[in-house]
């Protein structure tokens, strides 16, 4: 900014006095111009914020402004009254290290600080929610901490589970599938995908291995590994289905059933070779069954050998009660029962008249002598300790001394 010094000032209030006093004065200046200059001399147009002040031939002085471009797009340049020159910043930059930088900008070095004009406008705060370590596209896991970028380490699965393509991971790039010719299944790899080969040589009907057929068969005919059937008989009987059981028919005592013929249609059948029933059956009618009766349901049973059996669940089982009047059958029955005087022996199967103030002991085993794991004294005429089988016998239901 231009300033003339104090002399010059003084040197005008002296013309302009003299002037005053001899009756001769220039033109009347503008207001706050009252002083005149000399044209081409420097002057001080009394602006803080011009400088080279200079008169020009009118008498007036002035000067050139002051230039408050900083060359930042994020600042608006002023000139205060005292001469400084003034930056203030725009609304959402942030003026860091003499860099402009727009509110949510990264630093260039690191995502993981940015310009936040709420929190600074002159320095770079942190941000650990931003996303980092980008730039490495074959690795996961990578974060900010502390305004830090710490990189994944864990690699990334590139693999398409496509055989035509090779996979691999470009850093830059990520995943990069590239087409290849290997074989694949049922043919070769063409453009990433699996051209199928048909395969019918030496075929005239039958899959082709790629969802086809290598040609059909007549009706009535079908195709038995690659050929068809010449011909097929009239259907005898019904083979085994999805949803029925073959067949059967009894021949004497043995049965006989009916079987898909091979390379004809569904449905064709013949009866086959008449077979043996199994243990316990005959065949009756048309089909095996049991001769006598039979324990158990459709899926699980057996045939009982006579009708004297019972059935214990799917199991047969013949009462044993010969010689017994009383007592359990084996078979989950009994061989009878006793009068209302007597009481039953289970083990003999016989029943005893119980005589006045008397007990049964039924028959049975039981343990005699001295057991040292549960005696804590044992007699000599005690050992050995041993099992020993009784009669059943009565005995007094009071003690008698």
């Amino acid at each position: 900014m231009g300033r003339v010094a104090s002399c010059w000032a003084v040197a005008a209030l002296g013309m302009a006095l003299l002037a005053a006093m001899s009756g001769c004065g220039g033109t009347e200046s503008e207001p706050g111009m009252e002083t005149q200059c000399t044209a081409g001399e420097a002057c001080d147009d009394e602006n803080p914020c011009t400088e080279n002040d200079k008169c020009t031939g009118q008498g007036e002085c002035i000067g050139e402004l002051i230039s408050c471009d900083d060359s930042r797009e994020c600042t608006v340049d002023s000139c205060d009254p005292s001469g400084q020159c003034v930056h203030d910043l725009k609304p959402g930059f942030c003026l860091i290290n003499g860099v402009c930088v727009a509110d949510g900008e990264t630093k260039p070095d690191t995502p993981c600080a940015e310009c936040m004009v709420a929190a600074s406008k002159t320095e770079w705060m942190n941000d650990d929610t931003n996303e980092c370590g980008l730039e490495d596209k074959c690795h996961t896991g990578s974060h900010c901490s502390d305004g830090e970028c710490i990189l994944g380490t864990e690699a990334l699965d590139c693999d398409d589970d496509n055989s035509c393509t090779d996979d691999s991971c470009d850093p830059a790039k990520g995943c990069q599938s590239v087409p290849n010719s290997s074989p694949c299944e049922h043919g070769t790899c063409v453009d990433g995908e699996c051209q199928c080969t048909p395969d019918c040589d030496g075929k005239e009907c039958g899959p082709d291995g790629c969802g086809s057929d290598c040609g059909t068969c007549d009706e009535g005919c079908e195709c038995n590994e690659g050929f068809c059937a010449t011909s097929c008989p009239t259907s005898a009987c019904e083979p085994p289905s999805d949803d029925t059981p073959a067949e059967t028919v009894c021949n004497g005592n043995k049965v006989m059933v009916c079987e898909q013929v091979p390379n004809c249609a569904p449905g064709v059948g013949l009866f086959g070779e008449p077979q043996d029933c199994p243990t316990g059956m005959a065949c009756l009618g048309f089909d095996c069954a049991c001769e006598f009766k039979s324990c158990g349901d459709e899926e699980v049973f057996e045939c009982c050998p006579s009708n004297q059996h019972t059935c214990v669940g799917s199991q047969c089982c013949l009462p044993v009660c010969e010689g017994k009047e009383c007592g359990p059958d084996g078979c989950g029955g009994t061989c009878g029962s006793c009068g209302a005087d007597s009481t039953c022996d289970e083990n003999s199967g016989k029943c005893f008249s119980v005589p006045d103030g008397m007990v049964l002991v039924p028959a049975g085993k039981f343990w005699m002598g001295c057991h040292e794991a549960i005696d804590s004294e044992c007699l000599d005429d005690e050992y050995p300790y041993h099992e020993v089988e009784l009669n059943a016998f009565f005995v007094d239901k009071t003690e008698v001394f």
